[in-house]
Formats: structure tokens, sequence, C-alpha cells
């Protein structure tokens, strides 16, 4: 394959491979493994190297993949590594990225991918496991390079129809890990989508407890896959019922578009920053005091805020000020100690609601390892101290609730008193 720079390309990506990661964001994590658990299914990589694939990995996987979709979907394919430095790392090559090809099919090789769930084929649940390399040899006098696909993982792809189209020279543009990662999930998904703030940290496979955190990571990687990619999304967040952080993507429509952000000064202002500018500042002076601030959103919507309340006359040089002395430090700083109070507090109660999960889950699996005799005078017992009550409840299933409550408010005492507990 020759130089692609200036080509389009595009490779068939099962949409499989998008939903649930190949490789994770944290170059200097030494993890070997790494799972989800959804609604319809497991998913687990793990890996017989030192460590998962990061960023630099899959790139090279989906050049590979350009290959292999030129060899018409052949298990084998040869390359030399030159052709993948160059197509790759946009270089003629070094000792560097020669050894790191090397060690990025020594990771794809000790690869093992398991699955037990619904994949995105149509099929019943299924349980399966499959390599991505079975094979690889290097030439060192001729630089040749011979792969061999595992034939599930290509035949996954070849017959897939549920896959999308990805931009090679889309994907090298994008220089941050999380948007890589944000941008395999968002070609696949329909928009508008709302997620769980935390659900969606799962999916990127990023590292962040709390909500503040993650977002702080999204909205960069938000503007870098709208500055450099065909996707167009408008980012925002919000709180719902419960207080938990849903994040909302949606597709960007031409009077969204930051235009004006784009015009003399060529800025890529975020959408979301730019809701916060009241229309009337929304102009290329206002553009440039934001520009050198574009990777913290958090600290830039927070200054424009207190600016938006506190200004006088000069706008531009109120935010100018702001944004050099951080005048927002403080409500910032009062926001995140609550947001985190309120989190900690949500831990708590979820901790504590997970541990009366399982205390009654194991009362349960006690009474029902008992015999049949001891557990009729358990529910007999249980119907009599709760007579009064079952008076007035004629409905069974009503009348079932009460008698089980009984039942396990009587066997966690038995079981505390045995010290089985």
């Amino acid at each position: 394959m020759k130089n692609i720079k200036n080509k389009l390309v595009k490779l068939k990506e099962d949409k499989n491979f998008l939903e649930y990661p190949l490789w994770i964001l944290d170059r200097r994590s030494s993890i070997t493994k790494y799972s989800l658990e959804k609604d319809n299914g497991t998913y687990e990589i793990s890996t017989s190297s030192n460590k998962l694939p990061d960023r630099i990995d899959k790139l090279i996987l989906y050049y590979l993949m350009l290959v292999l979709f030129e060899n018409n979907f052949e298990d084998e394919i040869s390359v030399t590594r030159y052709r993948v430095v160059k197509n790759v790392f946009s270089c003629k090559g070094a000792t560097f990225y020669y050894n790191r090809i090397l060690k990025s099919l020594e990771r794809w090789h000790g690869i093992s991918v398991k699955f037990e769930g619904i994949f995105f084929n149509g099929e019943n649940h299924t349980t399966r496991g499959f390599h991505i390399i079975d094979s690889y040899k290097f030439d060192h006098k001729t630089g040749e390079i011979m792969i061999r696909f595992n034939k599930n993982y290509v035949e996954q792809i070849k017959s897939s129809n549920y896959y999308k189209l990805i931009d090679f020279n889309e994907v090298k543009k994008l220089k941050r890990d999380i948007s890589v990662r944000l941008y395999e999930i968002l070609t696949k998904q329909s928009l508008p989508w709302h997620i769980g703030v935390k659900k969606l940290a799962e999916k990127l496979t990023l590292n962040k407890k709390y909500p503040s955190d993650i977002l702080s990571k999204l909205y960069p990687a938000i503007n870098e896959i709208n500055k450099n990619t065909d996707l167009k999304v408008l980012f925002s967040s919000e709180k719902n019922k419960e207080g938990k952080t849903i994040c909302i993507f949606e597709k960007m429509v031409e009077s969204q578009l930051p235009t004006t952000a784009d015009s003399d000064n060529k800025s890529s202002v975020s959408p979301i920053i730019l809701k916060a500018i009241p229309r009337e500042y929304q102009v290329n002076s206002v553009f440039k005091i934001i520009e050198p601030y574009h990777d913290k959103p958090d600290y830039v919507i927070s200054n424009i805020k207190y600016t938006n309340g506190k200004y006088d006359k000069n706008y531009s040089a109120y935010l100018k000020l702001a944004l050099q002395e951080d005048y927002a430090k403080v409500n910032r700083e009062v926001k995140e100690k609550k947001d985190k109070v309120v989190q900690k507090k949500k831990d708590h109660i979820l901790e504590k609601k997970n541990q009366e999960k399982l205390l009654k889950q194991k009362v349960w699996d006690y009474f029902n390892s008992l015999p049949e005799g001891e557990r009729l005078k358990f529910r007999s017992d249980a119907e009599e101290k709760m007579s009064a009550a079952l008076k007035f409840i004629k409905i069974p299933e009503g009348r079932k609730d009460i008698i089980n409550a009984q039942i396990e408010k009587d066997m966690i005492m038995e079981l505390k008193q045995g010290q089985k507990l």
C-alpha cells in the first residue's frame, strides 16, 4: 500500500469493536485485563503481554486492517515495516518507530477477547472467544513482516452487516487518546444520545471517579473531533432527577457550528463555551482571549459566567483579567467540593444498599438450604407475628411480601445469634 496521506481511506470496522474496546487509554497502566458488564453481556480483553494495547497500537492495527482489506480479507498479509511507519507515523523511519511496530505486533499477538451475551449480529445469546493476530514474522534483512490474522476475527469483520466505515486519516489527526476512543464510540452511535457520565467513562476505559474530572477530559476531546473529523457533535451535560450527571451528544445543525469562531483568527471555540458567552459578545476579540485556554473548558466557562455577572462596561477587558487571574477560582472550588461531598454521600448510600442486598441474598441462600420442616416453621412464625397486618391485606402478592419481610428479619436475628453473619 502506497502513501495514503492524501487519499480518502476508509476501513470496515465491526460495531462490536467500536462499542467494546480492544485497547485502553492509560498508556502507563500495567493492567493485563479489562472487562465491561452491560445489559446485553459481559466483555473481557486480556493479554499475555506486559500490558494491554493503547492508541498507537490501535492506529497500527487500523493500518494493517487497510492492508487486509486490500488483500480481500485473506488471513495472511505481507507488508514492510518501513511502509507501516510511513503511513502510521507520517515519517520515513527511525529506530524508535521501527521498534514500536514490533512491540505493537507483540501486544496484538497476546490479546484474547472473550464475550458472553448478544453481539451486534442478530444471533442469540452466545459465549465466544478469539484472538486478533495468530502469528507474525519479521525478516530483519528485508524488513518484511508476515502477519497471520485470527480467522474468527477476520470473519467477524468480513461478514458483518453491523459495521461502520472508519476514516483512517481522520483517526490519525486525533492526538488525544480519549478523542480516538470517543470517536470510535460516536461513529457507531445514533444521535441524539444520552448516557450517564460514569457509564461513558467505563466505555472509554477512562479511570476517573468524579463526574467533574470526567467532563474535563470530554470537552477537549469533543473540540478535537469537531475540528479534525467530519463528525460535528454538540456536547453538553445535565443532572437527572436522581442527581446523576448525564452526558448529551447531539448532531450539530448549521446554526450551531461555531462559524464566527473560525473566521479571521481561525479559532475553535467549543459550542458549549459559546453557549456561555452573551450573543452580543460572540466576536473575534473575545474568541482571541479565550483561545489560549481552549483545553480548560470548566475554567473558561466558570470565568465567563463570573464575568457575565460582574463586568461593568468593557466585557473583553474584564474577561481577559478574569481568565488571567482566575476570578472564578473560589466559586469553582466551592462547586467541586459540593459535588464531591454529594458524590461521597451517594457512594455511601449505594454501598449500603449493596451490603443490604448481599445480606438479603445470604439470608435467602441460608433459608433455602434449610430442611423443608424448618422453612415451614419460619413461614408459620412470620405469619403469626404479622397476623394483625395481614388482616387488612387481601392481595396475595402483598401478603407474600409482608411474610417474606418478616422471614428476612427473623433469619437475620437467627444468623446473628449463631454468629453466621
